[in-house]
């Protein structure tokens, strides 16, 4: 069986305790994604993320300054997948509307 291709990752999130859980799952449970960076602040990843090309990125969704659905839509929502993590469910359906790729 050939090796499986790595997708490269970005976390974005305004609590290190929530990039960090993630961080251990995706280790412990899909291996092929690789945390290429992490950010706390919205407007530190909507200045370096076209820059570092990811695959992947994994958004907080209340996050202060930017949310994560403003910053996808900043960066351009048919650009990248994103899955969107938060506590919070009343913004499922404004994350698929945009194009989401999934929700935690």
């Amino acid at each position: 069986m050939g090796k499986m291709e790595l997708i490269k990752a970005i976390i974005v999130g305004d609590e290190i305790e929530g990039i960090n859980a993630l961080n251990f799952m995706l280790k412990q449970y899909c291996p092929n994604v690789e945390v290429i960076s992490q950010y706390t602040s919205s407007v530190e990843a909507l200045k370096n993320i076209k820059k570092e090309s990811p695959d992947l990125l994994f958004l907080d969704i209340k996050m202060p300054n930017i949310n994560g659905l403003e910053l996808l839509e900043l960066l351009g929502s048919d650009a990248y997948n994103a899955i969107f993590t938060t506590a919070y469910d009343e913004y499922v359906l404004e994350a698929l509307r945009i194009n989401a790729l999934d929700y935690l």
